[in-house]
């Protein structure tokens, strides 16, 4: 079990760094667009990227929303 005391840790220890989030986010909104465009093929930062690819990215991009966003209602939460 974890202890709500010990989240706070973790999320920095388990948490995307800002540049995989952003590469993550740069990924999927070129495949999104390729889709988009009916093109089969899309490449990021001259890598040919790939539905595994862009699936890691999606959850990696989710997973970073779900902290912030659980960040977000800590903060909001009354204390007391």
């Amino acid at each position: 079990m974890i202890h709500p005391s010990q989240i706070q840790i973790l999320n920095e220890e388990f948490r995307p760094s800002a540049a995989e989030i952003e590469h993550g986010r740069r990924i999927v909104a070129a495949y999104d667009q390729a889709l988009a465009d009916g093109v089969g093929a899309v490449t990021v930062d001259g890598a040919m990227i790939d539905v595994p690819v862009v699936e890691r990215a999606r959850l990696l991009v989710e997973r970073e929303e779900a902290i912030a966003a659980r960040e977000a209602r800590m903060r909001a939460a009354p204390v007391g």
